[in-house]
């Protein structure tokens, strides 16, 4: 039995998951397992992939194509339920890369602090030729609450549902937490938000995560990466995140930004429903999202024009900004494979 499972969900990224893959190999710490998922790349992306793996030659590292687009929720539960019995999980997408000590510095936190479910780092930032992007690094850190915190134990709860803080590519979890918190809610698939219901989840368990503040692995910012989606246009997303919050309760101050969030997410599907003509349905989501979240600026100033001149709102839609997305969905690296 391996101690470290790792998964690289991929899809259609030939290059870029090899170097995915010699970054793993290349860890200090070598007592791992991978497996590298294909979901439905094109057959010679996956056959150059397969061929990859082949030609390692190394038992600890082994390639499945996946028979059907199964979306980052199935690809999560594939890789969690090929983790065995291995003590920890990591999913690590097909574009970013550890650097070599990355797994030795996070199995020895964990080992030494038996309370902490999972190890998270600060990244480097890169463009798609692997150059560094200082801009991104600078906005990721800014958007993900990661300036002027301290190493050490933190409130995975808090810490998600102030920032999304936490991200899914590369976190190194302990297995037995994400066992006790049940992964992920069962009737949820599809691609989102996968990131977002793992760390919901671990924070109703009052789990703790240990920050490091060093640089111990990589993401690459291009225009294929998830960030440059319009996730809040998405219905899909906006519903699937409105089951999440729903159903949830919380307290202090992850309750209210679990109703902030929610009345954000009803003002989405409102925008969503206005957009596809629907315009009862749009207002009744819209009374909605002001039960949740009363003192919404947006919201106010979408009532007067839903209400009163709903054709000219759906005319501006698409010039519209929303350049908030809920704790999670604005992940900072998801891959295209689901």
């Amino acid at each position: 039995m391996a101690k470290v499972f790792i998964g690289i969900p991929t899809r259609s990224r030939p290059v870029l998951v090899q170097e995915t893959v010699k970054s793993a190999l290349s860890q200090t710490f070598q007592d791992f397992k991978i497996v590298v998922s294909d979901n439905q790349s094109e057959d010679s992306a996956a056959r150059t992939v397969e061929e990859f793996i082949h030609g390692l030659r190394d038992d600890r590292v082994a390639f499945y194509r996946q028979a059907e687009n199964v979306g980052e929720y199935g690809q999560g539960r594939f890789f969690f339920k090929s983790s065995g019995d291995c003590p920890y999980f990591m999913i690590l997408h097909d574009d970013d890369v550890l650097k070599p000590d990355y797994l030795a510095k996070g199995t020895a936190v964990l080992e030494q602090h038996p309370a902490a479910a999972l190890f998270v780092a600060n990244p480097f930032t890169m463009n798609l030729q692997g150059r560094p992007s200082l801009e991104e690094k600078a906005r990721y850190l800014r958007q993900h609450g990661r300036i002027g915190q301290e190493t050490g134990l933190f409130d995975v709860l808090s810490q998600h549902m102030a920032c999304g803080f936490t991200p899914i590519s590369g976190t190194l979890f302990r297995r037995s937490a994400l066992d006790k918190a049940g992964f992920v809610d069962e009737d949820c698939h599809g691609n989102y938000p996968f990131e977002n219901n793992i760390f919901l989840r671990l924070g109703e368990q009052h789990a703790t995560g240990w920050f490091t503040s060093e640089e111990l692995l990589g993401f690459r910012f291009h225009p294929r990466s998830l960030r440059n989606s319009r996730l809040m246009d998405d219905r899909l997303v906006v519903e699937t995140m409105i089951r999440l919050y729903a159903r949830r309760r919380f307290s202090g101050a992850s309750e209210h930004q679990r109703k902030t969030t929610l009345g954000r997410l009803y003002r989405a599907k409102a925008l969503i429903l206005l957009r596809d003509g629907k315009l009862a349905e749009a207002r009744r989501y819209l009374v909605q999202s002001l039960r949740e979240n009363t003192f919404s600026v947006k919201t106010w100033m979408v009532v007067p024009l839903l209400l009163l001149l709903p054709g000219c709102l759906r005319r501006m839609m698409p010039g519209l900004p929303e350049p908030w997305e809920p704790p999670g969905v604005s992940a900072p690296k998801q891959c295209d494979s689901g």
